[in-house]
């Protein structure tokens, strides 16, 4: 337990370090990724209206048979759905009609994309994102994902970025500092136990009748050897 009190000093700096890097990739993945998982291929440009001419709803296709799919741009759409070749596109409701996914196009139906959760609409979404990345909890899905909507290189080099940063370099450093911890701990403690045997064998020599004879031999040796060290050609002149 002294321990792990110990290394709070240490974990703390560990832990304004992994917030360090929640902000950089949170604020980075916010710059990349927003709004992209919510591109859909879509049977036209028009949407569903109302009688005063408000929007309703914009179809996804596939969406009737289970089989929505992110996109890139309008060729890819075309390419997967041929009966929609001439008209099918790829947009988001943001960018073609200025409203929020969130409230006017589903998202928290569409178990692809996660229910919208975990993305990067925002710096704070972007936090909650990369907690989930380094739990390593379907990371994979989310770097696909992105992946399929934009540039593949940059969402792999971002997820794997994150992957080894977060979940291996930064949990890493902070095992090693509670693994320090107890090290020094292990030294302190097998310091004051040598100290107390010593002291033990000590005060058990001074109990012995025969130590006081020994430690007075001990000191006449230590008299006699300035003068069994002297020079000979010294001690043969006097």
């Amino acid at each position: 337990m002294k321990a792990l009190l110990e290394s709070i000093p240490g974990l703390m700096r560990v832990f304004f370090f992994i917030i360090f890097i929640f902000c950089i990739f949170a604020i980075f993945g916010t710059n990349q990724f927003l709004g992209q998982q919510y591109q859909f291929c879509r049977p036209s440009k028009e949407a569903e209206v109302d009688a005063d001419n408000n929007f309703v709803r914009w179809p996804k296709l596939g969406e009737d048979d289970d089989e929505l799919m992110l996109c890139r741009d309008d060729a890819q759409c075309r390419e997967a759905f041929p009966d929609f070749a001439d008209t099918a596109v790829c947009g988001t409701v943001f960018e073609e009609f200025g409203l929020d996914p969130i409230e006017h196009d589903g998202i928290r139906d569409i178990e692809l994309i996660m229910y919208g959760i975990p993305g990067f609409d925002n710096v704070g979404q972007g936090f909650l994102t990369i907690f989930q990345i380094l739990t390593l909890e379907s990371w994979v899905y989310l770097m696909y994902n992105y992946s399929d909507t934009g540039s593949a290189a940059m969402s792999i080099t971002f997820f794997v970025l994150v992957v080894l940063m977060g979940a291996f370099f930064t949990m890493n450093l902070v095992l090693a500092i509670i693994v320090d911890s107890f090290d020094a701990q292990k030294s302190d403690t097998d310091q004051d136990n040598k100290e107390k045997h010593d002291k033990e064998i000590y005060d058990k020599l001074q109990q012995d009748p025969s130590y006081e004879a020994v430690r007075r031999s001990i000191e006449l040796v230590k008299i006699s050897e300035p003068n069994a060290s002297q020079d000979p050609v010294r001690r043969s002149a006097e």
